[in-house]
């Protein structure tokens, strides 16, 4: 088995083999998980298979098993139902064990405001690089749809990715 399959394994074995204990019990939501993970998944591979076929990223070989779907390592499929049942369980447990965790209507609104100027910068500036001005595309289309649909969004695992991928995306334009 490749390093790739093995990330992918690792990363979703303890979320799946704790979706059981009794106060989270995801496994109860494994249907519209699933579900919601599928739906998800078909434009993220078409993207990945997009970008990848125009080299804007690749896969080094040492760490993979040979195998392709539609020119992608199958361990880049796995990864995109492994990661996201991962984050799912991670956001499903904290709420579970910390019901009341959250950030205040004010802050909501400031976190909203200053990673939607960021989104927007990144979209004025770096329009050039394709990648870059997809991805901050969607995740202020993310952001918005969050936001106006959601008013009672207080909690800060929807933050935490928000920052994560800012975080990337800044990486990202130094490359």
């Amino acid at each position: 088995m490749s390093l790739y399959f093995w990330i992918n394994l690792l990363s979703i074995s303890v979320p799946f083999l704790v979706s059981f204990h009794p106060r989270i019990k995801l496994y109860k939501k494994w249907r519209a998980l699933f579900s919601a993970i599928v739906i998800v998944l078909i434009p993220y591979i078409i993207w990945d298979i997009y970008f990848t076929e125009h080299e804007y990223w690749g896969f080094n070989p040492t760490y993979l098993s040979g195998h392709y779907i539609f020119s992608l390592p199958i361990e880049e499929w796995l990864f995109f139902v492994c990661i996201p049942y991962a984050c799912v369980f991670t956001h499903e447990s904290i709420l579970a064990l910390n019901p009341k965790l959250g950030t205040s209507e004010k802050t909501t609104k400031i976190i909203s405001g200053v990673l939607a100027l960021l989104f927007i910068a990144l979209i004025a500036t770096q329009f050039k690089k394709a990648y870059t001005l997809v991805d901050s595309s969607f995740a202020l289309i993310a952001l918005a749809l969050a936001y106006f649909t959601n008013r009672k969004l207080h909690y800060l695992s929807f933050y935490a990715n928000s920052i994560l991928y800012c975080k990337w995306s800044i990486n990202w334009l130094w490359n």
